[in-house]
């Protein structure tokens, strides 16, 4: 793969093992390729609030592609600030995808309660890779309309957008 391995060792202290693989861009561009683009009002805009710098940068390209406009908030604060800015204007956001836990703040388990008061028709789905999660399991009742559990897959995503997108 042209890789490196290297290792590290210390009597008593331990052993390290880098392992280094080189990136490989050009699998990741054939994969998103295969999936097709959703049909979408032009501009449409999603918000994703999630702590993960990664997973952040991944829904940006992955919606990106899907033909969605893409706002990312990396605290709750943030979220909410956003939201009700692009509410109150003529370019509300379709969607937001909420993480469901943020380390030491309010996540998406909360957060959707402050939102459902300022939008009663907001569509959030919720990610966690909490999987046995209550919320995912029973997110209807928490005021969520799709879930999804971490990891997923383009394809997982395209299909709970269009269903959430979708539905009235």
């Amino acid at each position: 793969h042209g890789g490196t391995i290297s290792v590290q060792s210390k009597v008593n202290s331990g052993t390290t093992f880098t392992i280094l693989l080189p990136a490989q861009r050009s699998a990741f561009t054939s994969v998103i390729q295969s999936i097709p683009q959703l049909s979408v009002k032009e501009k449409t805009r999603i918000l994703v609030f999630d702590d993960d710098e990664g997973v952040l940068i991944a829904m940006q390209k992955v919606l990106g592609y899907l033909g969605f406009e893409v706002n990312v908030a990396r605290s709750c604060r943030a979220m909410m600030d956003q939201y009700k800015d692009a509410f109150m204007s003529d370019r509300p956001f379709a969607c937001v995808i909420m993480d469901l836990t943020k380390p030491g703040e309010q996540g998406g388990a909360r957060a959707i309660s402050d939102l459902l008061a300022l939008d009663n028709n907001v569509k959030a789905i919720v990610t966690s890779g909490y999987a046995n999660d209550p919320v995912l399991a029973s997110f209807k009742d928490f005021g969520f309309v799709g879930a999804m559990p971490k990891p997923f897959n383009i394809t997982d995503l395209r299909e709970v957008l269009a269903q959430v997108l979708n539905s009235s």
